[in-house]
């Protein structure tokens, strides 16, 4: 077994052939190397002693302390990944999810009629929202994962999330570090490279789904109330000048995945503990960067409580992932204003493509009303009818003026008045002879309804009788409204 002697010796002399040491001590949590450095060779030298100490189980960490120059040497402890079978089963799986997701999105726009789980919805589901998103997100983590083989980190490939039975389908996606960030210009690289890779496929996304919108565009039904309402990014709403959307016309679900990648981008770029953001923070403002983030944890706190509730859990997360970024092991050496730039990039980015309530439940609103027979517009809640020979046609409007689908049931109350023959005639074009009728109404949907009032024989002249008409919404619990006729003989 190595002595602790031999160690030293060991590591020193590793040390050594980088930076010149003057003094050397051994803590408790590492060996410790007090070394004379060359500002002008520092980020050379330093990454030729993290891979050669790499070699041999060893991560070196550069700090300042007391005005002296310290370099860490801590053993590396050995983990066990997992190899690429879990990240083609979560691809295979989180692709299942959105296809899924994609039929959903079809089958309200462009495939209305359709049966969900017909081939035509499946493919069409894939090709237009599934292979899209997932080329955003795999984009997005192949930029994080690129930069960070060619600052010589180790990083797995992307983990895909799926979210079963969703309207997106996904969480998205992450690749895993698996040695610490060398420096500075590492970390700004590889936390900024994602988030521009996937826009550059974001981009024309958005682009062709707007295309196929202007092309063939969809549009809603009138039963709203419970649908959902997708609020528009500053960015995706520049893009409406270049392809504008036809006014009330659905989302395509390309410009929908388009959509997705932009908010995708903005979540990860909250200047937030381990979010891209987060990196991008750390190598511009160093340890102060947590301001920015417990910042940012709080603005996710009242955004869940004033807007979307789902912020909730992204701040639970930040949190349990740690809102101080770790330092990379070198965090002396600066990165240079070209690089600086970036984080006036990365701000206006974030300004584009957030939006505060990504997506709105349409509240159910139910109420009907009794409306002119001439005029739907006009409601009334009283009218007088006069018996000419005794009897009488009325006609009114049974108007839903909520924003959705209602049945409505039709009837007439008259207890004090027995042998009357009140009936309904005719009620949305049907012929109907009798005291109670059903009538199905979209949203601001109206339906014409004519009643027969006929007074028995010998009822005498000059008085004044009150006939009721009920229209109650058929579902327990969701109320009606009453027309009241006075009845003249």
């Amino acid at each position: 077994m190595e002595s602790l002697a031999e160690k030293v010796e060991f590591v020193k002399a590793i040390i050594g052939r980088f930076f010149p040491i003057y003094e050397v001590r051994v803590r408790p949590e590492a060996l410790a190397f007090y070394v004379r450095i060359d500002p002008t060779m520092l980020d050379r030298n330093f990454e030729g002693l993290r891979q050669e100490m790499k070699l041999h189980g060893y991560i070196p960490i550069l700090r300042m302390e007391g005005g002296e120059h310290v370099i860490f040497a801590q053993r590396v402890v050995k983990q066990r990944f997992r190899g690429p079978v879990l990240n083609l089963a979560l691809l295979i799986a989180t692709l299942g999810s959105t296809i899924y997701a994609g039929m959903l999105l079809w089958g309200v726009t462009y495939g209305q009629g359709t049966d969900l789980y017909a081939l035509s919805t499946i493919l069409n589901g894939a090709l237009y929202f599934a292979l899209p998103l997932m080329a955003i997100l795999g984009t997005h983590e192949m930029g994080h994962y690129l930069l960070a083989r060619r600052h010589n980190v180790a990083a797995s490939l992307p983990f895909f999330i799926p979210l079963p039975l969703s309207l997106l389908g996904t969480l998205g996606a992450f690749i895993s570090m698996r040695e610490p960030i060398p420096n500075k210009k590492a970390l700004m690289d590889i936390g900024i490279a994602g988030p521009l890779a996937g826009l550059a496929v974001a981009f024309p996304v958005t682009l062709i789904g707007l295309y196929m919108n202007s092309v063939n565009p969809v549009y809603g039904g009138p039963n709203t109330g419970g649908g959902l309402v997708v609020h528009l990014m500053p960015l995706f709403t520049l893009l409406l000048y270049v392809v504008p959307l036809p006014s009330e016309a659905l989302l395509h679900p390309t410009a929908f995945a388009g959509w997705v990648g932009f908010f995708v981008t903005a979540i990860n770029l909250l200047p937030a503990g381990q979010l891209d953001g987060g990196h991008v923070a750390r190598a511009l403002l160093g340890n102060n960067s947590r301001y920015l983030s417990y910042g940012a944890f709080f603005v996710l706190l009242a955004m869940g409580f004033l807007f979307f509730p789902s912020w909730l859990i992204l701040a639970f997360l930040v949190l349990i992932l740690g809102l101080r970024h770790p330092p990379p092991l070198n965090d002396l050496t600066g990165i240079r204003a070209g690089r600086k730039s970036l984080g006036l990039a990365v701000l206006v980015i974030l300004v584009l493509s957030f939006v505060p309530q990504p997506i709105e439940t349409i509240p159910v609103n139910t109420n009907l009303e009794f409306r002119n027979s001439a005029d739907p517009t006009i409601p009334i809640v009283m009218e007088n009818v006069s018996l000419v020979g005794g009897a009488a046609f009325y006609s009114f409007h049974i108007n839903n003026t909520g924003n959705v689908e209602e049945v409505i049931r039709l009837s007439i109350e008259a207890p004090n008045l027995p042998g009357w023959n009140i009936t309904f005639t005719y009620v949305a074009g049907r012929e109907v002879i009798d005291t109670d009728a059903v009538v199905t109404l979209n949203a601001s949907e109206s339906a014409r309804a004519t009643v027969f009032i006929r007074a028995p024989d010998g009822t005498g002249l000059g008085q004044m009788f009150t006939v009721k008409i009920l229209g109650t919404i058929i579902e327990p619990g969701r109320g009606g409204r009453e027309l009241n006729l006075r009845v003249f003989t």
